[in-house]
């Protein structure tokens, strides 16, 4: 999502003492030791009245200023939440041109943390990508027997605007997202074997929904590569030909996901309407 902001600045204008010291520094490198001192309030302040009034205040998390486009010109990039509970999902890019006008970008993200670790270098040119971690589901988690599955997405500059390219850098998986993610397979694997065969259902759904999860991450990953793009199907076949009450939300969502297997949506979304029937 972009939009513009145009500021008008008129004499005697009453703004806050953060906001204008924002406003009053050009967003150059020449200008980074400035920008880079100021502090939450005044990137926080500074947010919100670029919002306007018709918007839910803004709680800025983490900031950084940087010259994502390699053109001299700085950018503010942060996290902010608007619902008060602190979830930090949502990353903002603000961006100056001349005579003042300001692109604003939104992007939905999962739990953003370590921003400063999200604005990377992964190709050859100057330009910066955002690695930002991202629900399998765009919905959100929709209930306990709906899954949490997080994979790092991969947005690049085009034409001044950050777009999804995550299929642009298979190194980047291989070498650092892929590894990661067969480890931790390999251990939760390891805690679901452990799982004795007398836990409650409750107890013994979370290693499994935990392995499904990180599976389903990766198999995501697989698809978005372009190595597999039915990859996951299959388990989420068995899950619902097992009726398996941990695992019913997970097929769905991979189901949807992957798209063009409308029978077997059908058959795991019935499956769960049993699933959540009051019993009698």
């Amino acid at each position: 999502m972009l939009r513009e902001v145009v500021f008008a600045f008129v004499g005697g204008f009453a703004c806050a003492a953060y906001g204008a010291a924002i406003d009053d520094i050009p967003w150059t490198a020449s200008n980074a030791a400035a920008l880079r001192a100021l502090d939450r309030g005044a990137i926080e302040d500074f947010v919100n009245r670029v919002a306007g009034d018709g918007v839910q205040h803004a709680n800025v998390g983490e900031f950084v200023w940087s010259d994502i486009a390699g053109d001299g010109r700085y950018a503010l990039v942060l996290t902010a939440d608007t619902t008060g509970r602190l979830f930090f999902d949502a990353v903002y890019i603000y961006r100056r041109g001349d005579r003042g006008k300001l692109d604003v970008q939104t992007i939905l993200g999962r739990g953003v943390r370590d921003l400063p670790e999200a604005v990377r270098q992964l190709d050859v040119d100057h330009q910066l990508e955002l690695v930002i971690p991202s629900g399998l589901d765009a919905q959100g988690p929709g209930g306990p027997l709906s899954p949490t599955v997080v994979w790092p997405r991969v947005y690049k500059l085009r034409n001044g605007e950050y777009v999804d390219r995550s299929r642009d850098f298979p190194r980047f998986y291989d070498s650092e997202v892929l590894p990661e993610l067969d480890a931790a397979i390999d251990e939760a694997r390891k805690n679901v074997a452990a799982e004795p065969a007398s836990a409650a259902e409750a107890v013994a759904c979370f290693p499994r929904r935990r392995l499904a999860s990180l599976e389903m991450a990766k198999d995501k990953i697989l698809r978005v590569l372009g190595r597999d793009p039915t990859a996951g199907v299959n388990a989420a076949r068995a899950w619902v030909a097992n009726a398996d009450p941990c695992l019913l939300g997970n097929a769905i969502l991979v189901l949807r996901d992957v798209g063009g297997h409308g029978d077997d949506l059908r058959a795991a979304e019935n499956a769960m309407s049993q699933r959540l029937k009051p019993a009698h």
